[in-house]
């Protein structure tokens, strides 16, 4: 119930804040993933049965979403952003030169003479050629960053999202199968398969980069959402070891995976490795 209550939320704000289609295509997102989440917890199904079919349903779900949007606008879903961006900048005057003359600053974008420019010094074809730049510069993070999003939101839905279902379900005095986080860990048989992927790719960019990056870039997103993952409950669990409650677990929940991410990925690394709070 909490769980529907949470996502109609989530469905209304984005209703009010992008309209209909944005409301709908929320709740094709959500639904499903909640559906077959609390489906799962309902008919006794392990954890990390219940944390794969959840991230996979959340996948299938970005993936429907993606198809529609592109259908709507009769191209892919990163050609449609980019040309929305193209517009945007094109129909700003003053305050897009001003953005676009921050980003030569700053670096991001190069000027056709090279540098940076001032925005009084900006005219029509220095603005067209900064703006192509920019969505070409969008165009390629995007069809980098939209698969990798999918894929950590997929692990993230799947292993935080039955989390939340079973804490709750406990929290009613019912029995569920619920590992604790701070005993979360990657079997040492997967963990010498993540790496040897992990290095593969590595290997293969260097080779043949225009066939694997992307799949690198994925690939190591998945990853350091695991090990971060890892991390986090290799923490817990010594502070668990210590007397320490369940605030300042949830402080290093927050720290790890929202600030401190990269320090998380070290320690579940190292905890995989060495074993280094005796865990296993």
């Amino acid at each position: 119930v909490s769980a529907a209550a949470c996502t109609a939320v989530i469905v209304s704000v984005s209703s009010a804040i992008m309209g209909v289609w944005g409301g709908m295509l929320s709740m094709l997102l959500l639904v499903p993933v909640v559906i077959i989440g609390a489906y799962m917890v309902e008919k006794d199904s392990p954890f990390w049965l219940s944390a794969a079919g959840t991230g996979v349903t959340m996948f299938a779900s970005m993936g429907v979403v993606m198809l529609i949007i592109s259908a709507l606008t009769g191209m892919d879903i990163v050609t449609a952003l980019s040309q929305t961006l193209q517009q945007a900048f094109a129909s700003s005057g003053a305050l897009g030169d001003s953005m676009l003359s921050m980003m030569t600053q700053m670096g991001l974008l190069t000027a056709q003479g090279g540098g940076s420019v001032d925005i009084s010094s900006i005219d029509a074809a220095t603005r067209e050629q900064l703006i192509a730049a920019l969505v070409m510069m969008v165009d390629t993070m995007l069809r980098l960053e939209i698969p990798m999003q999918m894929a950590t939101g997929s692990v993230a839905a799947g292993l935080l999202g039955q989390a939340v279902l079973r804490k709750g379900v406990l929290s009613r005095g019912e029995k569920v199968d619920y590992p604790p986080l701070r005993t979360w860990t990657v079997p040492k048989g997967w963990g010498r398969v993540l790496g040897a992927t992990l290095a593969a790719l590595y290997v293969l960019t260097l080779i043949v980069p225009s066939f694997t990056s992307s799949m690198f870039y994925v690939f190591t997103g998945v990853f350091e959402q695991i090990f971060a993952l890892q991390g986090i409950a290799a923490v817990c669990y010594y502070l668990n070891e210590k007397g320490k409650g369940r605030v300042a677990q949830g402080i290093v929940f927050a720290l790890g995976y929202f600030a401190i991410r990269p320090a998380a990925i070290l320690i579940g690394i190292a905890d995989q490795t060495f074993d280094v709070v005796h865990r296993r």
